[in-house]
């Protein structure tokens, strides 16, 4: 319940508080498009989306230059992160998880998370969180526990980077994700840094 309560001060009498509040701006914007644009109540939990097995093939299809460039780079990083319990997801443009690698013993807790292939993460969905709000900013950035608009997802911290072509159209997003992490947010520059 305070993390609602702190959603709904943050954006309270349809404006966004300066970034001397307790979130930063990015987070506080987002927050303030899901509430007003895009309809989303911080009191109603949402279960991660995940698309059907042929949904997320035609995806994949559309984009599958994409991820045969992606691929290699999305094993060499997992290389580096994969005894820290993190997953990584590899999104299409629209925020749909079309790749992803991460442990098989978590499988099921990933699953439940939304941290799979197949889910959708767009923030008009999903509210805050690191690969819809890359989508919607434009930039890298970490949204790390209390930052998701979402209370359902808390527990988790995302680092995500938007991935562009050479003329500047979004391709997807790469997305360092863990089911459970350090509070401090300063713990996440490692990964920030990784994607």
């Amino acid at each position: 319940m305070q993390h609602i309560d702190s959603v709904l001060a943050q954006i309270a009498d349809d404006r966004v508080l300066p970034a001397t509040s307790a979130k930063d701006d990015l987070i506080t914007q987002s927050w303030a498009r899901c509430v007003h644009q895009y309809r989303l109540d911080p009191t109603r939990p949402r279960e991660a989306r995940v698309l059907t097995a042929s949904e997320v093939r035609e995806r994949q299809e559309v984009v599958e230059k994409f991820l045969q460039v992606a691929r290699f780079g999305i094993e060499q990083l997992y290389r580096h992160v994969a005894g820290m319990g993190y997953v990584l997801l590899l999104t299409d443009s629209q925020g749909v998880t079309v790749d992803h690698i991460g442990s098989h013993s978590q499988a099921k807790d990933l699953r439940k998370a939304g941290l799979c292939l197949g889910s959708d993460w767009n923030e008009a969905y999903a509210g805050t969180c690191g690969v819809g709000t890359a989508i919607a900013e434009g930039r890298a950035f970490t949204c790390h526990q209390t930052d998701h608009f979402d209370a359902t997802h808390i527990q988790l911290t995302c680092t995500t980077s938007p991935l562009f072509d050479p003329y500047g159209k979004l391709l997807g997003v790469l997305d360092i994700s863990a089911l459970h992490s350090p509070e401090p947010k300063s713990s996440q520059y490692m990964a920030l840094e990784l994607v």
